[in-house]
């Protein structure tokens, strides 16, 4: 949806973030039985059955976590409804910013993960071809796990900005990030 808020709102959204994110409903999926558990809402309100599938739904260092998801998502219990869950589900099911993506200007930084298993990478590669933005603004962070939310782990989930040329990994220490680089070095 930040793709559609962009398009709609250009002088509001100088910059664009694409964080784990595909077209909507015109995407390449995940694994079919990893959308299946997504289904239900019962990971939103069974801390004990997210921790034992999240390995499966966010893949990378949640599948050696379950203790630390199931207490994130036990702390979260109350932040969402069943019909916004089921608005959320309808809206992916319908809505795809691929018509409007060409008419998008500003400057996009693309984050996804080589081990996602509901939003396959190929979806960045997707959403970086039909960006209008030169390679130099397009980038993508090569991050080796889908977190549960980016400020679960902020040291492994958010790429640094210190040295956009950098291809080399940032540091030993931080869990297989590697810094912001153009997606056609990705590519090859």
């Amino acid at each position: 949806m930040a793709e559609q808020f962009a398009f709609q709102n250009p002088r509001r959204c100088r910059r664009l973030v694409l964080v784990a994110t595909a077209t909507g409903a015109l995407m390449v999926p995940g694994q079919p039985r990893v959308l299946a558990k997504m289904l239900t809402g019962r990971r939103f309100t069974d801390p004990d059955h997210v921790a034992a599938i999240a390995g499966q739904i966010y893949g990378g260092t949640a599948r050696n976590r379950d203790q630390d998801i199931a207490a994130l998502f036990a702390a979260q219990l109350h932040d969402g409804s069943t019909i916004g869950y089921l608005h959320q589900l309808l809206a992916g099911a319908v809505w795809t910013s691929l018509p409007m993506l060409p008419a998008i200007r500003q400057p996009t930084l693309i984050v996804a993960g080589t081990d996602d298993p509901i939003v396959p990478i190929i979806n960045a590669h997707i959403l970086h071809r039909l960006l209008p933005m030169p390679p130099c603004t397009c980038t993508t962070a090569d991050i080796s796990n889908r977190s549960p939310t980016p400020v679960d782990s902020p040291r492994r989930s958010t790429p640094s900005s210190a040295n956009p040329n950098n291809d080399d990994d940032i540091s030993n220490d931080r869990g297989g990030v590697q810094g912001p680089r153009p997606i056609e070095r990705i590519l090859r």
